[in-house]
């Protein structure tokens, strides 16, 4: 958001509605008088920052993104998809880390009034049993920080357009609208079927907003898998009844985006449905090899720029994180499952047939066909 002298913020809570002054939140933004229409805007996606395990420090591209996202106009918005800091192991000063990401990127954001919805990764809050105080800080990290990254644990919002979803468990899963498109973060931090209680509060969320603009949902591990390393991590795993219905979920409410990291590699997929699949490129360490293409150039660092033109369609952009450079179109036609598992790609050879849309090629994504279009 852009501010003036004094703003007066709309704070929205589950239950009422109540009006804050907030001198804290001046923005250092220029005027974004490039917008074509009053609900178009642009917002960023971040994705996988983490390096070693319990690394305080951030490679030099998270700044430079940093500094890219708040020094542009047009966007009025930050996503994560995961992997903030280098957790999911015992012994680890959780509370240095967080205080080094806030410092690397939060607060730069939330100081240039951006807000700033983040969705947990395995690394952040896993939900392994072992993982229950990693996600205790998580969660008293964004409740308790001050400014509010985005809501707070009064449950308000500091960001006046924000209006939050009942039912939302911020800052795990959760939701909110914003200029009429609905976000929605998923707690989607391992292997496997989404949780019954949440899988139907995001059905909920979706069936009871079909009046909306534009439909986002983001989280970290992806429905489907998109590079090699790690072609066994991905939600639809182990339950091919689960792939299917989640995915005609996405369909029947003309979800948009899928936006997903984990993968550590940028792509914009295409299957047989309404909405188009996006995996966030890494800020971090770990680059990894697309499916079924082992020559393909590797993903750079960089993060995400998303245009929303006020209407219907969502512009997806890759920019690297060293120089801002465009990288949307340097990805594979398709990715292709290997048909033989391997220590390199682990149970591909057992990938189910039924999530392929080309069983012959073993074909799982096609080049979204939005990028032949510009």
């Amino acid at each position: 958001m852009k501010t003036e002298n004094l703003l007066l913020l709309v704070v929205f809570s589950l239950v009422n509605i109540t009006c804050v002054h907030a001198d804290e939140f001046k923005s250092t933004r220029t005027n974004a008088s490039v917008k074509t229409t009053p609900q178009s805007f642009s917002f960023a996606v971040i994705s996988d920052l983490n390096q070693s395990y319990g690394s305080t420090s951030y490679p030099q591209e998270v700044a430079r993104s940093i500094e890219s996202i708040t020094s542009d106009p047009q966007i009025e918005l930050v996503l994560s998809t995961g992997d903030m800091v280098a957790g999911q192991k015992r012994g680890l000063d959780y509370r240095s880390m967080w205080s080094a990401f806030h410092e690397a990127v939060t607060l730069p954001l939330t100081r240039s009034g951006l807000p700033f919805a983040p969705s947990p990764g395995n690394h952040d809050a896993s939900m392994g049993k072992s993982y229950q105080e990693e996600r205790d800080t998580y969660q008293d990290e964004f409740l308790n920080l001050e400014p509010s990254a985005l809501r707070n644990q009064q449950g308000e919002s500091h960001f006046g357009e924000i209006q939050w979803i009942e039912g939302s468990q911020f800052p795990f899963y959760y939701g909110f609208l914003y200029k009429n498109v609905l976000f929605v973060a998923l707690d989607a931090t391992g292997v496997g079927t989404l949780s019954s209680e949440q899988a139907e509060w995001v059905e909920t969320v979706f069936r009871e907003n079909q009046n909306v603009k534009g439909r986002i949902l983001f989280g970290h591990v992806s429905l489907f898998p998109f590079v090699r390393e790690k072609a066994s991590e991905y939600l639809a795993r182990g339950s091919v009844a689960f792939g299917n219905r989640f995915e005609r979920l996405l369909d029947e409410y003309k979800v948009d985006l899928f936006i997903t990291g984990h993968q550590h590699a940028y792509y914009q997929g295409d299957r047989e449905i309404h909405t188009r699949y996006v995996s966030a490129p890494l800020l971090g360490s770990g680059f990894r090899t697309y499916l079924g293409h082992d020559s393909h150039p590797k993903s750079p660092r960089g993060f995400l720029k998303i245009t929303f033109d006020g209407d219907s369609h969502f512009s997806v952009h890759a920019i690297r994180g060293s120089n801002g450079a465009d990288f949307t179109n340097q990805i594979p036609l398709d990715l292709r499952v290997p048909g033989e598992s391997s220590s390199r790609c682990k149970l591909c050879g057992e990938f189910p047939s039924e999530f392929f849309l080309d069983n012959t090629d073993r074909v799982l994504f096609y080049r979204s066909q939005t990028l032949d279009k510009k």
